[in-house]
């Protein structure tokens, strides 16, 4: 067989490797792994230079073993799809546009993979969709398992960590992952809560963890608010004040960790001695590896994600429609399929262990201000969902107001082809 492997420097590797691959494919599609051995076979056999080959290895290894220091978390192959199936102008819904009709290419016109979640019993065996009682939940997309909350009552109990009324302040003592303040530990801290998950071993694992902001993320519905999430799994989601506490410290000050609002379906950042409510997951296997290849034309390639990204933003500011046109219209790399990513694919570029939130080495004019995605908030119409990339956290803006873009593609990884299509790139002509 023929394989090209792309280096995280942007260069083949070869062009007619015989190597072999693991294909580590599960039906959500989630990563494909690399036989590094039969890589490291391959570059010893060949004559070439050894700073090359000193490059790749430095590059195969690291990309295995760093770490974040403010548990920011690694990047998933596959995210859930929004869940937008409506158009929206700059005010009310409209019918989805055609291409080249104004509004076209908004995120209800390309699907990602579909939501799908299995209940899980206390032994962790399945369970159908309609069963009453059920204590965690596996999303079929990113793999995770996932803490179930129970008795919502606006009484907290403590005795019982799976209460939804119980609220902890934030506590790591790990130095590797608490980014140097290991916040409020005390009475009813976050480390409490996990290890009572853990030691008594919790649905037969005691593995339990809280998420890192992007895995609690991947939990946002956007078609949902009061909560933005789905009850029919996660029925002990507060209506009010569901703030939910994420492993992540800030980047810029280490007493702060972000948490994500799911009343809404936005994070932001909270002291580490506020109580707030948490939700344990296990499992996952996300990469905090870099995962970008500069292809030397003005792209770039995810090769997590398998998106390919404009390297440069829009040369100016625009409002939320000239957004959507811009990426539309654009031209680039011999390519005419660009569009303006949805919220869940623009989150995929932040970096919450960076100062400014993107790896500005493959994209280096990337300003520290917000961003436009083709999401639109479920309840307020009138406003576009971005990405602040100098807090680090999606909002919501008037689509009027003039913000930034950078357009993408759908996945490539070099000319592999995959059989599942991590963000589908198809569009709909008209009506999705």
């Amino acid at each position: 067989m023929e394989y090209p492997f792309v280096t995280r420097y942007g260069k083949l590797i070869s062009q007619e490797a015989d190597v072999a691959l693991n294909e580590c494919f599960t039906l959500a599609g989630r990563l494909v792994t690399l036989n590094y051995l039969a890589i490291l076979q391959y570059l010893f056999s060949k004559e070439d230079s050894m700073q090359h080959r000193f490059l790749v290895l430095l590059v195969i290894f690291w990309a295995s073993t760093v770490q974040a220091g403010n548990n920011a978390g690694g990047a998933f192959a596959v995210w859930p799809d929004t869940g937008l199936t409506k158009c929206y102008n700059n005010s009310v819904e409209i019918p989805c546009p055609f291409e080249g009709q104004d509004f076209h290419g908004q995120d209800a016109q390309y699907r990602g993979p579909v939501r799908s979640y299995t209940k899980l019993n206390g032994s962790g065996n399945p369970l159908p969709e309609d069963a009453a009682n059920w204590v965690m939940v596996r999303d079929n997309v990113t793999g995770l398992i996932w803490e179930v909350k129970e008795n919502m009552d606006d009484a907290e109990d403590y005795n019982n960590p799976h209460d939804a009324d119980n609220r902890y302040t934030w506590c790591d003592i790990n130095p590797d992952s608490n980014g140097g303040n290991q916040g409020a530990c005390g009475a009813h801290d976050t480390k409490d809560f996990i290890d009572d998950l853990n030691n008594a071993n919790f649905g037969g694992h005691h593995d339990w963890r809280l998420p890192t902001l992007k895995e609690l993320q991947t939990l946002i519905d956007y078609t949902k608010y009061n909560p933005a999430i789905d009850t029919t799994f996660f029925p002990g989601t507060a209506l009010v004040s569901a703030n939910t506490w994420s492993a992540t410290t800030h980047k810029d000050d280490a007493s702060l960790a972000l948490r994500v609002n799911f009343n809404f379906g936005y994070d932001s950042i909270y002291s580490k001695s506020t109580s707030i409510r948490v939700r344990a997951v296990r499992g996952g296997d996300g990469s905090a590896a870099v995962p970008f290849t500069d292809n030397g034309d003005g792209t770039v390639t995810d090769t997590v994600t398998g998106l390919m990204w404009a390297q440069a933003s829009a040369d100016t500011a625009m409002n939320w429609q000239q957004a959507l046109a811009w990426c539309q219209n654009l031209e680039l790399a011999g390519y005419t399929d660009w569009r303006l990513p949805d919220i869940n694919e623009l989150m995929t570029l932040a970096d919450y262990a960076r100062t400014n939130l993107i790896n500005t080495t493959f994209f280096p004019d990337t300003v520290s201000d917000n961003y436009w995605s083709a999401t639109t908030r479920a309840n307020q119409t009138g406003k576009g969902i971005t990405m602040n990339f100098n807090y680090g956290s999606a909002g919501l803006i008037d689509k009027s107001d003039n913000i930034y873009a950078r357009c993408v593609r759908g996945r490539q990884f070099g000319s592999l082809v995959f059989p599942w299509p991590l963000f589908l790139p198809a569009v709909t002509a008209g009506h999705p």
